[in-house]
């Protein structure tokens, strides 16, 4: 009996490392990164990145970002009053941020946006990056919006053994957990009978 339980203890705590090794490894260490080259009032070059991983488990947050590299703002700023405006769509996730990130172009040569997303069920999402450029008159009332790009993506979201991550991660835990004590009841009992 005492090597039965040793054996069920051994393993139990075996398979619950494995379970937790599992929720915790990334399911894509691969990220999509995509460039874009464009031009903004015609004549100001600018790259657009995307990152996105391919794939996260079910239930994990994840990171998402867009970026805008310029060559030179300082055209373009003394044309208008630009303010470049990031949102990512991907029904059925919850973004953190939600909403949209606005940035004015005078803050400089970089710019990024990052949300963090948590997608609920199994399955593919369909999304679309979308970026605009609002042109804001001097008066700082009328605004002019132009959409610059939208590029559409998907991210596999896969469960593990059916659970979503962090229900596989307090499975692993408990079964971590249930393994040590099965053990230590049994040093107990053999400690008892050697008295």
């Amino acid at each position: 009996m005492k090597r039965i339980l040793t054996w069920i203890a051994r393993g139990g705590i075996t398979a619950a490392l494995v379970l937790l090794l599992v929720a915790f490894w990334p399911v894509s260490a691969s990220a999509q990164s995509q460039h874009f080259d464009l031009s903004l009032a015609g004549s100001v070059p600018a790259t657009i990145t995307f990152q996105a991983p391919e794939s996260v488990h079910r239930g994990a947050w994840a990171s998402f970002s867009v970026s805008l590299d310029l060559s030179t703002p300082a055209a373009l700023c003394e044309a208008v009053n630009p303010v470049m405006v990031y949102r990512l769509e991907l029904e059925g996730a919850e973004i953190d941020p939600p909403g949209v990130y606005q940035i004015p172009l005078a803050g400089g040569m970089h710019q990024e946006a990052e949300w963090n997303v948590r997608l609920p069920d199994d399955g593919e999402y369909e999304g679309i990056w979308w970026v605009y450029v609002d042109h804001v008159a001097s008066d700082g009332e009328s605004v002019e919006r132009q959409a610059l790009f939208a590029k559409k993506f998907s991210i596999e979201s896969p469960s593990i053994l059916g659970l979503s991550s962090k229900w596989a991660r307090w499975l692993g835990f408990a079964g971590i957990l249930a393994g040590l004590m099965i053990e230590v009841l049994n040093i107990v009992c053999r400690v008892d009978r050697g008295r």
